[in-house]
């Protein structure tokens, strides 16, 4: 049944739309915190770990760039054919277990594979959510929510260093209490603070998104996972 069937459709009502365009909206903006948050810890966790200049480069823009954007394409072929909801909910709770584990990584190469974990779910979120929007508003009202949701990504940089200082802030004045997390050094609590709101928000994801069947009268070929395999062979110099 196409989404374009009134009794597909009446299955999502614009308030549940619209809560699932805020969730969406809030899921992004958190994304942008973690993977920017290590830009405003660069000194403290250069002295913590021993790590230089170039390692801390290649953490906070090499390596998220390079799996997001190799990621990006395998992932979004999942949200063409699979479970929409479940693509964002797995890569929200492995990016926000991601940022948060980063608390306790004792060296350069742990800290490399966590931020591989922060690229790859956070790759998973963009597809999926454009795709949900286009399914749960008819085509008359979708260029305002989807416009809301490209917003908060282009405010989400300059967001999420606030977001991230505000935290930073909050673990500093918790360092000396009692108890484990007053131990943590204060970027560690900071990574703490800014990766668990991504697996409280996912937790809200089955309760919220709707599942909505897909949209489109018209039937277009798909890529198969081999397309999409080609195509990086055939612009492997980009």
């Amino acid at each position: 049944m196409s989404i374009a069937d009134p009794s597909a459709r009446a299955a999502v009502t614009p308030a549940r739309a619209w809560g699932a365009l805020t969730l969406l909206s809030a899921l992004y903006i958190v994304s942008f915190v973690d993977r920017l948050i290590l830009a405003l810890l660069i000194e403290p966790i250069k002295a913590d770990l021993g790590i230089s200049d170039v390692q801390m480069g290649l953490l906070i823009g090499t390596s998220f760039a390079l799996v997001f954007s190799i990621a990006g394409l395998p992932l979004a072929r999942l949200a063409d054919t699979g479970n929409r909801v479940m693509l964002i909910f797995v890569g929200a709770v492995g990016w926000g277990i991601s940022t948060a584990a980063a608390a306790f990584a004792d060296s350069f190469a742990v800290l490399l594979l966590l931020r591989i974990g922060v690229a790859v779910g956070e790759a998973a979120l963009t597809p999926a959510a454009m795709s949900l929007l286009s399914d749960m508003f008819p085509p008359a009202k979708r260029a305002l929510p989807i416009s809301i949701y490209v917003m908060v990504g282009v405010c989400g940089g300059s967001g999420a260093m606030l977001v991230g200082a505000a935290a930073i802030q909050a673990a500093a004045g918790m360092q000396g209490d009692a108890g484990i997390l007053g131990s943590l050094s204060a970027w560690r609590l900071t990574l703490l603070f800014v990766g668990l709101p991504a697996v409280v928000l996912a937790l809200l994801i089955p309760f919220v998104i709707p599942r909505v069947p897909r949209g489109g009268a018209v039937e277009v070929p798909k890529a198969s996972m081999k397309d999409v395999m080609a195509h990086y062979r055939a612009n492997r110099v980009t």
